[in-house]
């Protein structure tokens, strides 16, 4: 097999420049290694088994990923690339294994960090977790207690006489939920949110490392109940609740700015217990750009496993006998479109992500507005992707083999994860018209109007996103004096509106400097009709509103349409090449659909999707130095 590192590095080729567009960076090492070790033979996908064996199929994924990698701590948490590196490729072959891997290191040892200020005690807990004898776990929601859980019951009371904390759960509504940590013999350490009080005094909301489990039992005071089964996605999700649970004073991670005096009392440097609730949760908000890598994956995989099957699936075609799905327009449309729409989300997300390198604070508002919108968008879009691939494919989408069905499934719980996005279009919404660190697009002029130009059809997402804001705090500053709640609820679908609007214009913008950035003409032709095709996709939805305010003329309008069927069917002659693009290994995801899909459903080689059929023919089916793959004798 050719060298992977010569063919990605050197090969200027216009797949591979589309290719580090869509990643943002070229392939180091630790991400060639962490592809060949995706290749081992522990994480092919395995048919028929229990919901129960899968989880502890992705516990041992887990371990053994670690141990192949030696991942260490300083390492990731010293380049944010590696555990984004991390959730891009593992959740290409198991989903619930990026979640234990997010929630064990983001999350929990995270936390511990962040939150910890290296104190020697907790050297013990870091190393568990980093060898993996000890799996890491958060616990933030509880059962009444999602998108508030800044009002969370879960008390850690202080007790000066041993000087340690008592942890409990006042109420059904106070337990936990959903944390990972229902599986038997996987020995669990948490990082779990409470609300601290100190003589008497409600300090706010801090985390602390609570062991819930050995590989033996349930520690003394925790309670643990199996929730069911989420199909195709199986983690052992529980509802945890504890029965006055003693922690030791150093298992508090207070951070620099808290602390308890030697009188017993409580000090900190922040006086709100708002803030303290967000420096808390701060990694939450590293979550968001972990979980929007993850989507974004989700969405490659099953886009080029779509662009791989309709270029060689048959059917009838008018006058002409046999075609390719992928030759009729509205497959077309289906398709490239979804492609332009992936394309923008990597460009998206590669700003959010130059910014957070660059330095995040808990109290810089744009930057959690910035990582918000990136994981609200992307994982939104890929959603949509997704499920609009599986019904292009046919019945092979419905089929686990296939890949596409599993990352919807997962896709649907990034949406929820890490703060619904419903929820967070709001806070965004809101802090949009109040103004808070945004300034609305100014308004342009001379602007030639032609559906040809990008720079015109950012500047109707601009206007549109301008005259929405100026229209709302228009309303909101003239409800003043009614219900704080009513007049808001009363605007929030607008609103709601306007965090996609805003955020779609940052993802064009974006989309608009990678064009410019790039020097080859064939992978800068395929880009523009992207960016293009994206913006008129987004246009469509608002072109009303647009063609109401005079922003928008009735031809333009009705050339809307029409144009994005043309730019569709230009990018027909590209499909090989943005199937290239996608770079992910037909040796890895190992789905019929994915390679000559009868050759896989031949009964005289065995049974369908057999392992022994896709190891024999990947090095015929596959370009050589297309990805590491699998060395096999």
């Amino acid at each position: 097999m050719k060298d992977f590192s010569v063919a990605v590095e050197d090969d200027e080729s216009p797949a591979r420049i589309l290719g580090r567009a869509l990643r943002g960076r070229r392939l180091g090492s630790f991400e060639r290694r962490l592809v060949d070790v995706l290749h081992d033979d522990i994480f092919r996908r395995v048919d028929d088994i229990r919901t129960s064996e899968q989880c502890a199929l992705s516990y041992e994924r887990m371990r053994y990923l670690n141990d192949r990698m030696g991942l260490r701590i300083d390492d990731l948490f010293s380049n944010i690339d590696h555990l984004l590196a991390l959730h891009h490729w593992v959740t290409l072959v198991d989903g619930t294994l990026t979640t234990l891997l997010t929630i064990h290191y983001n999350l929990c040892i995270g936390s511990i960090l962040q939150h910890g200020e290296g104190r020697s005690e907790l050297r013990t807990y870091l190393n568990e977790l980093e060898t993996m004898d000890t799996i890491g776990a958060f616990m933030a929601t509880e059962l009444a207690y999602g998108n508030n859980v800044q009002s969370l019951e879960t008390e850690a009371v202080y007790d000066p006489t041993a000087d340690e904390f008592v942890l409990h759960t006042p109420s059904p509504r106070a337990q936990k939920f959903m944390p990972n940590t229902g599986a038997d013999g996987v020995a669990k350490l948490a990082v779990v949110l409470a609300r601290l009080k100190v003589q008497g005094r409600d300090c706010g909301v801090f985390p602390f490392i609570v062991r819930i489990r050995t590989d033996s039992r349930l520690c003394p005071g925790v309670k643990v109940a199996l929730l069911g089964d989420k199909p195709d996605y199986p983690l052992d999700n529980a509802i945890t609740a504890f029965d006055r649970v003693t922690i030791p004073r150093h298992c508090w991670l207070s951070g620099p700015d808290s602390r308890i005096r030697d009188d017993g009392s409580f000090a900190s440097t922040i006086a709100s217990r708002g803030r303290r609730f967000l420096r808390a949760m701060d990694r939450v908000q590293t979550g968001k750009l972990c979980l929007g890598v993850a989507a974004l994956s989700s969405a490659c995989g099953a886009l080029q496993l779509a662009l791989q099957y309709s270029q060689q699936r048959k059917t009838f075609g008018v006058g002409k006998g046999e075609v390719a799905i992928l030759h009729y327009r509205t497959y077309q449309r289906a398709v490239f479109e979804a492609v332009s729409v992936t394309y923008a989300c990597a460009f998206l997300l590669e700003h959010v992500t130059t910014r957070y390198r660059a330095g995040s604070r808990v109290d810089d508002p744009e930057m959690n507005r910035l990582l918000a919108l990136g994981k609200v968008f992307v994982s939104a879009r890929a959603r949509q992707i997704i499920s609009g691939v599986r019904e292009r494919v046919g019945a092979q989408g419905l089929f686990s083999a296939n890949r596409i069905i599993t990352y919807w499934i997962y896709s649907n719980g990034i949406v929820t994860a890490e703060g619904d996005n419903e929820v967070l279009l709001s806070r965004i919404a809101r802090e949009l018209i109040v103004g808070l660190d945004y300034e609305s697009p100014a308004v342009s002029d001379g602007m030639a109007p032609m559906l040809e130009s990008a720079d015109f059809l950012i500047h109707l997402v601009k206007e549109r996103e301008r005259r929405l804001q100026s229209a709302l705090a228009s309303k909101l500053q003239g409800a003043k004096g009614s219900p704080m709640f009513e007049s808001w609820n009363a605007q929030l679908c607008e609103a709601t509106e306007l965090a996609s609007v805003h955020a779609t214009r940052i993802a064009l913008e974006c989309f608009n400097r990678a064009l410019d950035a790039t020097e080859d003409s064939t992978a800068r032709t395929v880009l523009e009709r992207l960016l293009r095709l994206f913006a008129l996709q987004e246009i469509a939805r608002f072109s009303t509103e647009l063609l109401v305010d005079d922003v928008l003329t009735d031809d333009l309008a009705r050339d809307i349409e029409p144009e994005r069927t043309r730019l569709a069917a230009q990018l027909y002659a590209d499909a090989p090449l943005l199937t290239e693009a996608f770079g992910v290994p037909n040796s890895l995801l190992e789905a019929p659909i994915g390679g000559d899909y009868i050759a896989a459903y031949d009964p005289a080689r065995g049974k369908a999707v057999s392992r022994s059929y896709i190891r024999t023919t990947r090095a015929a089916s596959e370009a050589p130095d297309e990805a590491p793959g699998r060395q096999r004798a």
